[in-house]
């Protein structure tokens, strides 16, 4: 049958099982790994193997239409959604997860409200998928959750994160359980804030929702951002421009000037702005309908900047601010509702 897959990935297998099993990111038999593999190919961790414990003859290579092609351990019960994942988002791994503090802040139904901006930056708002059983029985809903962020939350399962590397994947997962265990903590310690609610779902502002990118979007966003007190008082001493690319067209819908103290719309087509942020119309929605953190997507790589990435996370809370603002404007969308932490 020849090679079962190259000795990096099957040895990044090995050594990030271990890794999960050692950080209490999976127990006993649980869990699943994978690596995308060449010819529309990957291999997966085998039915019931022991991720902190495993060796070769545990995994097995499958195509992305979940068969079986090479390997003597049995297809994980999971190889239909990793499947389903590459065919669809094409990352380059695949990592199944059940931590078991981001599971309790997930049933317990709080926030995640990261404590360090590391953990904002990188997570976002994360979205949760319920669980009918204990396998996932409906793919498209976890696919369609990982097209807002890398990392999704299977209530009373696990976690999935997606990544370049399996290594990506893993450093996700961990991240997202300390700032999990961090919330628990940090609930327990002290008296219940407002935001200790229920997930949210979208967009939930009670605007009514306008045309992404509309005359009536674009005028709204800068009527927010120009009269917000506390933004003026958050702008950058050498002032700032922004502006808004839709990947698409290579439109510029929106582009704006501040100051201290000041703010000014330039027209659409100017170019000499210090910050570009670009992404596609579904990214924009989801932007701005909440379902997913502009930072997050920067980082993630779903959303493009020009610009100094260092210099807007120095005028962080400017940037925070001026996002937040925008995202109470809800724009029509496609994108069904979907629970967050």
């Amino acid at each position: 049958m020849g090679t079962l897959a190259p000795d990096t990935a099957i040895q990044d297998l090995i050594t990030v099982g271990r890794e999960a099993y050692n950080k209490n990111l999976v127990a006993a038999r649980a869990g699943n790994l994978s690596i995308r593999l060449r010819g529309g190919r990957f291999i997966i961790t085998g039915q019931g193997a022991p991720l902190g414990f495993l060796r070769r003859e545990n995994l097995v290579v499958a195509d992305c239409a979940g068969n079986k092609k090479q390997g003597s351990a049995n297809l994980s019960f999971e190889s239909g959604l990793h499947a389903a994942i590459y065919k669809t988002m094409h990352p380059g791994a695949i990592v199944h997860l059940h931590p078991p503090f981001t599971l309790t802040l997930a049933d317990a139904g709080l926030k995640l409200n990261p404590q360090t901006f590391e953990a904002a930056l990188f997570l976002g708002r994360v979205p949760v998928v319920p669980q009918q059983a204990p396998n996932v029985t409906d793919p498209g809903a976890v696919t369609a959750a990982l097209t807002v962020n890398n990392i999704v939350i299977l209530k009373n399962h696990g976690v999935v994160s997606i990544g370049e590397t399996i290594w990506d994947a893993f450093f996700l997962a961990h991240l997202l359980e300390e700032a999990s265990q961090m919330r628990l903590l940090s609930h327990m310690l002290r008296t219940p804030r407002g935001d200790d609610a229920t997930p949210v779902s979208g967009a939930d502002t009670g605007v009514k929702p306008v045309g992404l990118f509309s005359n009536r979007h674009c005028a709204l966003l800068r009527k927010v951002a120009q009269r917000d007190q506390v933004l003026n008082g958050t702008c950058p001493t050498t002032g700032c421009s922004i502006g808004l690319k839709q990947a698409e067209t290579g439109n510029m819908p929106l582009l704006l000037a501040f100051s201290p103290g000041k703010f000014r719309a330039r027209q659409p087509g100017v170019t000499s702005n210090r910050f570009l942020v670009s992404g596609t119309a579904r990214s924009w929605e989801a932007v701005f309908n909440r379902l997913m953190d502009p930072f997050t997507a920067l980082v993630q790589k779903r959303m493009a900047l020009e610009g100094d990435f260092r210099l807007m996370l120095q005028w962080y809370p400017f940037f925070r601010r001026l996002f937040d603002l925008w995202q109470t404007i809800p724009v029509s969308r496609e994108l069904t509702g979907q629970e967050f932490l």
